[in-house]
């Protein structure tokens, strides 16, 4: 048992003491070296970084140039005018806000949208046993007096389209606004401006499938 110990740390060290662990940190701008780290860990870090990075080089364009957007908006001063330059501090927080639109549910809306998109995900996926589709099920349940079968109508299949269209945008309205209230210590922050890239290109991401479902909600109206 010691014998295959060394072996697995012999190999764990000649993994991570090649040139490569330090060439993909370098260029992910991480340290080398933390003080106490063992090239074990080093590696172990190194995969944290990984699994944290968008999944595809295209994926990080996009961010980087969603970065680049807003540092580029928060130096310029633009949005800017001469009198809000000059008043306090708080209000110049506005010009470090992401653009988000508001999009309100109430309780109540909520409520019928959660048991309506648990309906249909019991019509169409009942049988999963996933935890997830377990848990849909659960939902659906709370409004006894609606059975849930295969033959649901055309009507509630468009209605299902304007529930998941609206619960979108209620989505990114919340994350917006909570991105609009940190401090402005925060929104200049290094961690503050990924967030709000990251919302930035979310939005850009999401536009294709919204314009779907209002087009598809669109003709159900007209």
């Amino acid at each position: 048992m010691d014998l295959v110990k060394a072996e697995i740390a012999r190999q764990r060290e000649k993994l991570v003491s090649s040139g490569l662990v330090i060439r993909l940190l370098r260029e992910r701008n991480q340290p080398i070296r933390l003080f106490g780290e063992s090239d074990y860990d080093t590696f172990q870090r190194l995969k944290r970084v990984q699994l944290l990075e968008p999944e595809s080089k295209g994926l990080r364009n996009d961010l980087i140039a969603a970065l680049d957007k807003d540092e580029e908006f928060y130096t310029s001063g633009r949005g800017k005018s001469a009198s809000e330059s000059q008043s306090v501090d708080s209000s110049s927080t506005s010009t470090l806000d992401v653009k988000t639109k508001e999009n309100v549910l109430t309780e109540d809306e909520l409520e019928k949208i959660k048991i309506d998109l648990a309906r249909y995900v019991t019509m169409k996926e009942g049988t999963a046993t996933d935890d997830a589709t377990t848990a849909v099920v659960t939902i659906s349940k709370l409004a006894p007096d609606i059975v849930c079968t295969n033959d649901f109508d055309e009507g509630f299949h468009d209605q299902v389209i304007d529930h998941t269209l609206r619960y979108l945008k209620f989505l990114l309205s919340k994350w917006g606004h909570a991105l609009n209230t940190r401090t402005k210590e925060e929104k200049l922050s290094y961690s503050g401006k990924m967030a709000s890239a990251t919302y930035t290109q979310t939005v850009e991401y999401i536009k294709p499938l919204l314009r779907t479902l209002q087009n598809n909600v669109s003709l159900f109206i007209h």
